[in-house]
């Protein structure tokens, strides 16, 4: 059975049925790795990269979620690039570095 706890530094514990914890961040994407865990072990996927079993290691979690905060960094990085783009300011010349 699968529980949920807070930690002192607000970060969400998973308690695995193997008895084992993983600390994940408490925010949506943490959250809907929560969800793709529960969902991962009711339909009994195996094979999964930093996985033991159906059930991932503090590794994975940590890896999953840094690759999400990268990925939607650069979506908001080529938001703005295209932003910047529309506005036809010059910006090697201003010498700001983003």
């Amino acid at each position: 059975m699968f529980q949920i706890d807070l930690t002192s530094e607000g970060k969400l514990l998973l308690y695995l049925p193997t008895n084992r914890t993983v600390e994940i961040a408490a925010t949506s994407e943490g959250v809907g790795f929560i969800k793709k865990i529960i969902l991962d072990h009711r339909t009994n996927v195996r094979n999964q990269l930093g996985y033991i079993g159906t059930l991932p290691t503090q590794h994975a979690v940590d890896k999953f979620l840094k690759e999400k905060a990268k990925r939607v960094a650069l979506e908001k990085a080529n938001e703005l690039k295209g932003k910047a783009s529309k506005m036809d300011i010059d910006w090697d010349r201003l010498e700001i570095n983003l």
